[in-house]
Parts: C-alpha cells; sequence; structure tokens
C-alpha cells in the first residue's frame, strides 16, 4: 500500500466523492490542524500526504460521498488501480462460481499462477496489498468471467480518456462493423495493430472457429488485451512486435484487420521501408499499414484498413493510390460517419483491400458519412451491400453505393472519395424510372382516398424524355453566358471603355473604384447585366453572387 502518496487538492476531492470547493473549504476552515501542504520540485502547487488527510477526515467524522472500497483503490496511481483490479479479477475468476475466496485464498493462489504459466498475466503483486484487497474481494468475489471483464474495461476507458489514449481503441461500433464483413470462409484473422483487441474480440464472439492472432508494438496494451481475454474465455493470440517492421509470426490470413493509431508519425531518420512499394518519408504511415495488410493476404484474403480521410486525396500518397489501383488491390472505399470516436470528429474511411489481381477493375464506393453510428448495424443494410457490392456481378439497389471503373479514378490526383461518385450515380437516375415509382405511389393513395368520404382527385403525369444538353447548347439558347474566365485586372489596359470584373473585386478583396476600364476599340468580354449569377472559384471553394450593376463587362 502506497501510504506516502502526494495527493493535490484535486485528487483529495476525487479520493472522498466530494467538489473541489469542499475540501478547498476544509483547509480554509480547519487550518489548526488539517495536514500541512508541501510543494515537490517541478510545481508550485501544494500536496498533501494522503494518509494523513484520510485520518484527518476520519478523525473530523466528516462525510464522504464515495464508500470504503473506492478509497482504498484511489490511494493508488489511476494505472496502478488497473493492473491491481486485472490481477485481482484473473486469480477470483479461477474460483468455482459461486464461491467467495478469502484474501488468504486469494493470495495462495495468486502465487501459484505466478509460479505457473499465468505469470504475464499478473501485473501487480497483490502480497504488497494491506486491508484494500479485503474490501475489494468482498466487492467482487462473487463476479465472473463477463461481469469482471466490463469492471476493468469501464475503468480503462477512464484512464483512457483522462490519458488521451483513446486513438488506441477501436470503437465498439466500428468494431462490430468490421468484424460483420468476416468471410465466411475464413479460418485465420490477423491484426496488425491489435491495441486492446476490440476487433478480435468482436469476431471471437461470433466466429469462435477461427484463429485469432495480433501483434502490438505497445507491451502494455497487450497484457491487458491478454488479461480481458482470459476473462471472457476467448482464445486470442497477440505477439509483441513491430508488424511494420519485421514479419508477424503468424504468416498469411484470411482476413487482415488494421486500426492504426490516429496521428501516428514517423521518425524521418528512421522511415519505414516497404521494399517493392511507392512510399516514401513524406508518405502518410497509414499507407505503410495498407501495403502490410496487402502482403499479409493469402489469395482469396480480404484486408480492412482504417484511415483518416486525407489518405483519399493527398498528394504525397497520389503515387500510391496510382499503385493499388493499378495492381488491382483496392477493391471498395468506406466513408465513415464522423464521430465515430469519442475523442475527436475527425472522419474515418476503410479500404477494402485483396491481394493483387489484374482482373480487378471497379471500385465499390460507398459513402455512409451522414449516418450515426448505430445506424451502421441497424438491420444490417450497409453490411449487406458491401457485401454484395464485393460480388462483381451483383445488383446495388441503394443511395449510398455505386460501383467506379478503376481507369476513372486513375486521374493526375488519383482522388479516391467517394461521396462525388456516390452523389453523381443518385442525381443521374432514369426518369422514367422515378416517374413510374410515383405512379405506383399516387395509385396506391387513390386507392385508399377513393374507399373514404373523399374523392379521390384527378391526378396526371406527362411523360419526360432525358435529354443531355452541353453548355454551349444552353448559351445559344440564351440560358447562360459563358466566361473563358474573369479578365485578370493586369490584364485590362486603362482606357475610357466599361469598367472590368476582375477575380480580386469579385471576391471583395480590391475596391470596385479601382476597375480597370477597357479601351475603346477592345471588343474582349461580354456584358454583365444586373440579376445575373457569377460564379467563381475562391480562397475556400466555389463562390456564387446575385451581380446588381449596369455597364460592367467580364
Amino acid at each position: 500500500m502506497n501510504e506516502s502518496k502526494m495527493v493535490t487538492v484535486k485528487e483529495i476531492a476525487e479520493f472522498f466523492g466530494v467538489s473541489m470547493p469542499t475540501v478547498s473549504n476544509w483547509i480554509t476552515r480547519f487550518r489548526d490542524d488539517f495536514p500541512e501542504g508541501k510543494t515537490v520540485e517541478g510545481s508550485k502547487r501544494l500536496r498533501y500526504l494522503l494518509n494523513e488527510v484520510e485520518e484527518w477526515h476520519a478523525s473530523r467524522g466528516l462525510s464522504s460521498q464515495s464508500d470504503a472500497t473506492d478509497r482504498a483503490l484511489r490511494r493508488y496511481r489511476p494505472e496502478e488501480q488497473l493492473n491491481l483490479l486485472a490481477t485481482l479479477f484473473v486469480v477470483i475468476n479461477e474460483f468455482d462460481e459461486g464461491k467467495r475466496p478469502t484474501r488468504d485464498a486469494v493470495l495462495t493462489r495468486f502465487n501459484q499462477l505466478r509460479k505457473g504459466g499465468e505469470h504475464g498475466l499478473l501485473t501487480f503483486d497483490l502480497n504488497e496489498t494491506g486491508d484494500e484487497l479485503k474490501l475489494l474481494i468482498e466487492r467482487y468475489s462473487k463476479r465472473r468471467g463477463q461481469a469482471l471483464a466490463e469492471v476493468v474495461t469501464q475503468k480503462r476507458a477512464q484512464f483512457d480518456r483522462k490519458q488521451g489514449y483513446s486513438a488506441y481503441s477501436t470503437p465498439k461500433a466500428l468494431s462490430r462493423f468490421m468484424a460483420g464483413l468476416i468471410p465466411s470462409g475464413a479460418r485465420r484473422v490477423l491484426d496488425l495493430a491489435s491495441g486492446e483487441a476490440w476487433i478480435l474480440r468482436e469476431i471471437a464472439e461470433t466466429r469462435p472457429d477461427v484463429e485469432l492472432r495480433g501483434v502490438e508494438l505497445n507491451p502494455s496494451l497487450l497484457t491487458y488485451s491478454a488479461q480481458i481475454s482470459k476473462l471472457l474465455g476467448l482464445e486470442i493470440e497477440v505477439e509483441i512486435g513491430d508488424s511494420l517492421r519485421s514479419a508477424p509470426s503468424a504468416g498469411k490470413a484470411d482476413m487482415v484487420v488494421v486500426d492504426p493509431p490516429l496521428g501516428m508519425s514517423t521518425d524521418p531518420e528512421d522511415p519505414i521501408v516497404m521494399p517493392g512499394w511507392s512510399l516514401t518519408a513524406k508518405s502518410e504511415p497509414e499507407f505503410a499499414f495498407i501495403a502490410k495488410a496487402v502482403e499479409s493476404l493469402n489469395p482469396d484474403g480480404i484486408a480492412l484498413v482504417l484511415t483518416g480521410n486525407r489518405a483519399l486525396r493527398s498528394s504525397s500518397g497520389a503515387e500510391f493510390r496510382r499503385e493499388l489501383l493499378s495492381r488491382g488491390c483496392l477493391t471498395a472505399i468506406v466513408s465513415l460517419p464522423a464521430g465515430l470516436r469519442a475523442d475527436t470528429q475527425i472522419p474515418l474511411t476503410m479500404w477494402i483491400l485483396g491481394a493483387p489481381e489484374a482482373s480487378r477493375d471497379h471500385v465499390l464506393m460507398v459513402d455512409v458519412s451522414n449516418l450515426q453510428a448505430p445506424d451502421l448495424l441497424d438491420g444490417e443494410n450497409v453490411l449487406e451491400t458491401i457485401r454484395a457490392g464485393l460480388q462483381p456481378n451483383s445488383e446495388l439497389d441503394v443511395d449510398f453505393a455505386v460501383r467506379v471503373p478503376s481507369i476513372k479514378l486513375l486521374t493526375s490526383e488519383v482522388n479516391l472519395r467517394p461521396e462525388p461518385w456516390v452523389a453523381k450515380a443518385s442525381i443521374n437516375q432514369d426518369p422514367q424510372s422515378v416517374l413510374h415509382s410515383v405512379r405506383d405511389s399516387w395509385s396506391k393513395i387513390q386507392e385508399l382516398v377513393g374507399e373514404g368520404p373523399i374523392a379521390a382527385p384527378k391526378f396526371e403525369i406527362a411523360d419526360s424524355v432525358s435529354e443531355i444538353l452541353k453548355i454551349e447548347n444552353l448559351e445559344a439558347m440564351g440560358e447562360i453566358t459563358v466566361f473563358s474566365g474573369l479578365i485578370a485586372r493586369g490584364s485590362a489596359k486603362d482606357g475610357e471603355g466599361p469598367p472590368v470584373l476582375s477575380r480580386s473585386i469579385f471576391l471583395g478583396s480590391e475596391d470596385p473604384s479601382r476597375a480597370k476600364r477597357m479601351s475603346a476599340a477592345d471588343e474582349r468580354g461580354k456584358a454583365l447585366f444586373p440579376d445575373d449569377v457569377i460564379v467563381s472559384s475562391g480562397p475556400n471553394g466555389i463562390i456564387a453572387k446575385v451581380w446588381s450593376e449596369s455597364g460592367w463587362i467580364g
């Protein structure tokens, strides 16, 4: 027991379950006998010996909103609390359900496990505890398996949020979503950055027949995931290592999943090298995981990799994206909802990949970015669409997914954002099919209304014929005026003709009174009239304005 622990006013408040102003009031009101505060090197805040504060609190008979067990646990630092609970729960889980082990029985079993093969799961020496161990056993000794795992998971989530570690934990909804895409014939799944092993756990719940392997660089995360797997009775094997710099011992897999830590970076002096791929030190680290996932696949395997959506369009990743398309590795891109992670609103993207296949010439584009997290799994509509869309000849009867020929994606930027393609597909619906649907709906309304006291109104829909109009056709019809571009300010001579609308004047960055005027003999440009809608690119996107003046040209 860490009786000499120094704590701040905030930590005293947390320990007794009261507010900080309450503790400040204690210090002021009982200044004669409240324990003396001390400063520590590197900080101006006063700290107090916890055991002295606890003894003072008991002598005063003050109230506390936390019970003795909570206060006993709070004697330890947050990470120590996690290790103590996880170790204790692993030991308690060894006893038959319904049996309440004593403190001596728990310590005996702990020492037996420490000498055996479970020593790696025991991250806290229970022999060094005091009365708090008895209190914790009394609270938790009736629980087993799932119930114990939930306590540790909740405690871990609190710890991760305070430490800013939640980027290392795949959200439950997203883990379940990815697990739902496991092929029926898969026999081995590999996670190249398993973290707390949420994705592997979700797969284990529904597919206990699958061999689950993971690789994790952080030893504490590896141990934690092993402790949870032990409590849940799941067979998940995670090895310590850097999957980007060495080959996992598990070898190739039928399904590879990767959720790299958000905001990860690499050392420019020690860049990740992926032979055979056009990756540089400036490339996004996520691309290395994508390449590694492809290399780790069996011939008919599937890989799911999560990244931020910047990886879809960054200039530094254009050549790598081109390489994925040219090799036939990319099967789908899924734009996911924002806010899936509690600590960031950064939109996520899921890349679905396969082993290189020359005949793969289409990419499934899916945009569900407008959904909420629960909607990803509601009715399995999204999952079913993706599963069907990965089959080359299946029909897609939804408004959030479309197949795009790979050749159309091989532009200079190789922008892989699904949103424009999905929007374009929904806009290009056949008018006749839309009208047919409207007629069917109206017929059903007529049937219902006709049976009631109100007569059905007459309603007819005329047929339409779709027609593609070119911009020059619309100009010839007098519908629009086309400019090749706003005349630059410097290209107009300072004559006596009409003022020239330059881009800077249009955007409001230059006073209109300073506009250049065309010479009388210059016939360039076209007249602008009030109520014309003028559209131009601006510094933050496209800008449209209704023009209100006469006599200008563009």
